[in-house]
Formats: structure tokens, C-alpha cells, sequence
């Protein structure tokens, strides 16, 4: 992994600029961001589901009903999230939120029945973040959507910064190691001089 990031590093540093640009697209244009990642979604299912068709006959019989049932939703659902971004998004979201309401509520569940001491508070943070955020995205999914997307892209800006640093980073260490060997190999040592002076000693 090491010797490829010396080698490529350049690669790896073009990568770290391309993933922090996507993120500041994110979190400046963080609605027109979140219909691209629905239709990036909605097109990885489709590719799924179109793939998964040519393994139906292939599989064990005793999976071939889930699978078929799989790809029809892969498909269905990545053509519509293509089709319809705009309508799928909010739909999302407003099932996503309703799941963390559904999880918060089993952590408040598990809180009063057990009260475990060790993650007390932790349950009591993840309680309420569960639910206050599920809460959020029922009601306004597009404010919901916005903050993911630009949480999404401050995550992935400082990433990307972080990994073009460390590409820049190793190739100059890389370059001042192989200049400190160049040095050592073509500067020769007081030991090797006295030794070529003994045997010219000892020839005379």
C-alpha cells in the first residue's frame, strides 16, 4: 500500500481534490447535490438489478424466489429514483425518520426497563437524537435533506484535503529519503578511504 502511494502518488492527490471539490458542491448547491445522489442511487440499483438478472438461472433453486423478488425492487425502485428524484427523495426520508423514531423509542424502552449504568447517558444522547431527528425528517424532510448534505460535504471536503496532504506529504519524504540515499551511496566514508590506503600500503 505504501509503495503504491509513493508511486502513484499523484493519483491518489488528484483523487483527495476531486472528493473535497464534491464536497464543497455539496454544501453550497446541497439540493441540486441530494437529486444527483438519488439518481446515483437510483442508477446503482437499476445496474444491481439488471445484473442479478442474468444470475436467476443460475442460482439454487431455493434462492431463486428471493432473488427474482430482489432484482423487480432493484429495478422498479432505481428507475423511479431516476425517473421521479424529486418525489422519491422526501418519500426517503420521511421512512427513514420514521424508523429512527421507531429506534429511539426502543432505546427509551431499554432505558426505562434495564437503566444500565455503563451508557447510561450515551442511550440518553442517541435517545434523543433518534428521535428529535426522525421527528425532523417526518415533518421537513427538505430542511433534513439540506443538513445531511452539507454535513456530507464537510465530511467529505476535509477528507479529500486530508488525503491530498498526505499524497504530497509522502512524495516529499519519498523524494528526501531517496536524496539522503543518493548522498550515502555516492560519498565515500573515512572507513573505505583507509582501507583503499592500506592496500595501497601494502601493494608498495
Amino acid at each position: 500500500m505504501i509503495a503504491l502511494l509513493k508511486k502513484y502518488w499523484w493519483l491518489t492527490f488528484i483523487m483527495g481534490l476531486l472528493v473535497a471539490v464534491l464536497g464543497v458542491y455539496a454544501i453550497i448547491y446541497s439540493n441540486n447535490a441530494m437529486l444527483v445522489l438519488i439518481v446515483a442511487l437510483g442508477a446503482g440499483l437499476f445496474i444491481n438489478g439488471f445484473m442479478d438478472m442474468f444470475s436467476i438461472s443460475s442460482s439454487p433453486a431455493i434462492f431463486r424466489g428471493w432473488l427474482v423478488s430482489n432484482t423487480v425492487v432493484d429495478i422498479l425502485l432505481g428507475l423511479l429514483m431516476m425517473v421521479l428524484p424529486w418525489f422519491v427523495g422526501p418519500v426517503i426520508f420521511m421512512v427513514f425518520g420514521a424508523l429512527l423514531v421507531v429506534y429511539g423509542f426502543t432505546l427509551l424502552v431499554e432505558l426505562c426497563a434495564f437503566h444500565p449504568k455503563n451508557i447510561l447517558w450515551r442511550l440518553i444522547i442517541m435517545t434523543i437524537l433518534s428521535i428529535g431527528f426522525g421527528i425532523l425528517l417526518i415533518i421537513r424532510p427538505d430542511i433534513a435533506s439540506k443538513t445531511i448534505m452539507i454535513v456530507l460535504g464537510a465530511i467529505l471536503t476535509v477528507l479529500g484535503l486530508g488525503t491530498s496532504i498526505t499524497a504530497i506529504v509522502c512524495r516529499v519524504k519519498f523524494t528526501t529519503k531517496m536524496t539522503d540515499l543518493e548522498i550515502k551511496a555516492n560519498t565515500p566514508t573515512y572507513e573505505s578511504e583507509a582501507i583503499k590506503v592500506e592496500e595501497n600500503d601494502k601493494k608498495d
